[in-house]
C-alpha cells in the first residue's frame, strides 16, 4: 500500500470544508488499499494507521474528489467506516465505478466464510438503502471489533440494523453478520450486552439461502442431512464486560 494521492497539484479547494477535509487527510497516517482516477476525479479507499487499540475508531476512510479545470478548483468528500463494503457503497454513491473500487489487494484481511461474503454482496448493491446511524470499531489482543448501526429504509419489520464484524488478527479474516432490531436503543443495548444471540434479519440468513441454492443446483448424497436442518448463522453469546 502507498500513501494516497488525491491529484489536486494546481488546483485551489473550491470551499472551506474542502480546505479542511484536505488538510485533515494530509495530516492522518494514510495507505491506500485501491483508489481510481480520471481526469475529473479521484476516488480512494484508505487504511488509516493512527486508528489504534486505544482510539476506537474507524479504521477505513474514503474520499471523492472532484475537479473543475475550468476554474482550478476541486472539491472534496471523506467518511470513515468499520467495513470495506460500506466504504465501496459509499464511494459509488459518488461515482465511482463499483468494479473499480471492488478488488481489494491479497495483502488485507479476507472474508472467512460465504455467508459473510453475501452480507457485503447485500451492502454494495443497494444505493442510499442504508442511514447511518453510528460505526464503532475496536482492537482487541488478537482480534477486532466493529460494528455499523444503520437504517434499513427498504425493510418492513426491524428496520435498524446491526452489521457486525468480527475480525481474527492471526488467520487475516473477518466475519460479518446483520442482526434486525425495532429500534435504536435495544440495538445498542444488545451490543453493550451480548448476551444473546444477534437477532437475524427477517429476509433470512445468508447461510440459509447459500444451503438452499446449493440444494437446488446439486443431488443430495445418500445419508446426507437436508440443507434445511443447517441453523442459520448466529453471533454466539459473550460476556463483553464493556458499555459503549
Amino acid at each position: 500500500m502507498s500513501a494516497p494521492d488525491f491529484r489536486v497539484a494546481g488546483h485551489t479547494a473550491a470551499d472551506p470544508s474542502t480546505e479542511q477535509i484536505l488538510a485533515d487527510l494530509l495530516a492522518a497516517e494514510l495507505s491506500t488499499v485501491v483508489d481510481h482516477h480520471t481526469d475529473t476525479a479521484s476516488y480512494l479507499l484508505m487504511y488509516d494507521t493512527t486508528a489504534t487499540w486505544y482510539d476506537p475508531k474507524p479504521q477505513i476512510r474514503t474520499a471523492a474528489v472532484h475537479r473543475f479545470p475550468d476554474h482550478g478548483t476541486f472539491a472534496m468528500e471523506t467518511a470513515s467506516h468499520t467495513g470495506i463494503a460500506f466504504a465501496q457503497r459509499w464511494l459509488a454513491d459518488r461515482g465511482a465505478p463499483l468494479e473499480a473500487v471492488g478488488v481489494i489487494g491479497n495483502d488485507r484481511a479476507r472474508p472467512a466464510d460465504a455467508a459473510t461474503g453475501l452480507v457485503e454482496d447485500k451492502i454494495r448493491a443497494d444505493s442510499g438503502r442504508y442511514d447511518l446511524i453510528q460505526v464503532f470499531h475496536e482492537d482487541l489482543d488478537d482480534a477486532c471489533d466493529a460494528w455499523t448501526l444503520v437504517r434499513d429504509t427498504a425493510a418492513t419489520h426491524a428496520p435498524v440494523r446491526v452489521f457486525l464484524q468480527q475480525g481474527d488478527l492471526e488467520m487475516r479474516t473477518y466475519t460479518l453478520r446483520e442482526g434486525a432490531f425495532p429500534d435504536t436503543e435495544p440495538a445498542l443495548a444488545w451490543l453493550a450486552d451480548r448476551t444473546e444471540p444477534l437477532p437475524p434479519a427477517p429476509e433470512g440468513p445468508p447461510v440459509q439461502r447459500v444451503s438452499a441454492a446449493r440444494a437446488r443446483s446439486a443431488p443430495a448424497a445418500p445419508g446426507s442431512r437436508s440443507p434445511h436442518a443447517v441453523p442459520p448463522p448466529s453471533i454466539q453469546p459473550v460476556n463483553r464486560g464493556r458499555s459503549l
